[in-house]
């Protein structure tokens, strides 16, 4: 490591294995990264680097969750002005879970399954950008239906059927299926071993702020809309979103283009190390296999 110039082999160890030594960091200050020096591993670099990759992604989630969680209140509202049937506008919560279960294995078995034996790209980034569309898609028919409610309220006709909330609910359980778990799934896979926790805990409060946002709107600029107009506008906001995920999905398609690029260059780089090493070894073995004949030859002479 005192070496003005280091083999290979003494840089590899040395990334592997940081110095703890004052004098001999200060002597190769300009020799090796800062991050060396301050006693990080190469290995933790990348996995950091990583994980700042997959975090934009993460952050397309909140409208998402902002959305979803208005079945729990708006949408109960909603319900509890609609024609129960006898039923409870609570009880409307049960379709959810019910239709997760039952589209989850119809999804794996046989849609995805269909869809990649017909040449449909189902990637992981596809599959979320289709469930943020059908998350607006079901606010946008859950806005029409506020509307047709409130068109019939003010003829004095018949309230509309709860059962009529079953097409917005649909859509977005599927959504859900497209995204969250999904993205639940792009989470873990994509995060190095070391921050696998890290993003996990991201992934979850992606939530919490998606919740946060949602409560602030409707306590602010919601107050001044009509209920149709605010799950209009909560759609557009989703589409908005979908927008800028395009975006965030190009650049991180990007950045793994450049990494590969960058691990192929330096794969070619430690093979022409080796083959380089491999014939200068040759040379030798034959410059001494001449300087011996030589030596033999003026011997016998």
């Amino acid at each position: 490591l005192n070496s003005s110039n280091p083999s290979l082999d003494e840089k590899e160890k040395f990334e592997d294995e940081p110095s703890t030594d004052d004098n001999s960091s200060n002597e190769n200050s300009d020799d090796y990264p800062t991050y060396i020096q301050q006693g990080f591993s190469q290995q933790q670099i990348n996995d950091a680097a990583q994980t700042l990759q997959v975090i934009p992604i993460m952050m397309m989630l909140p409208m998402f969750w902002m959305l979803y969680d208005q079945q729990g209140s708006v949408w109960t509202l909603q319900a509890s002005r609609m024609n129960l049937h006898g039923l409870q506008p609570e009880q409307q919560h049960l379709v959810n879970p019910i239709l997760i279960m039952i589209f989850i294995p119809l999804f794996d078995r046989c849609i995805y399954p269909t869809l990649e034996g017909r040449g449909w790209s189902i990637a992981p980034l596809r599959r979320m950008a289709l469930g943020m569309f059908l998350c607006a898609l079901g606010f946008f028919t859950s806005g029409a239906l506020e509307t047709i409610m409130e068109t019939r309220a003010e003829q004095g006709l018949d309230k509309v059927s709860v059962f009529w909330q079953l097409p917005q609910i649909t859509i977005v359980a599927i959504a859900e299926i497209f995204l969250s778990v999904t993205g639940l799934e792009f989470a873990y896979a994509t995060s190095p071993e070391s921050m696998k926790a890290f993003l996990l805990s991201i992934y979850l409060l992606t939530t919490a702020i998606g919740d946060f946002v949602g409560g602030t709107l409707y306590s602010t600029i919601y107050k001044t809309m009509d209920r149709a107009t605010t799950m209009h506008v909560s759609a557009s906001l989703m589409l908005l979103n979908l927008c800028v995920f395009f975006v965030v999905v190009k650049w991180w398609e990007r950045c793994e283009l450049e990494k590969d690029q960058i691990g192929s260059n330096q794969t070619n780089t430690r093979v022409d190390h080796d083959v380089e090493g491999h014939v200068n070894s040759k040379q030798r073995n034959t410059l001494h296999t001449e300087v011996e004949m030589t030596t033999q030859h003026l011997s016998l002479s």
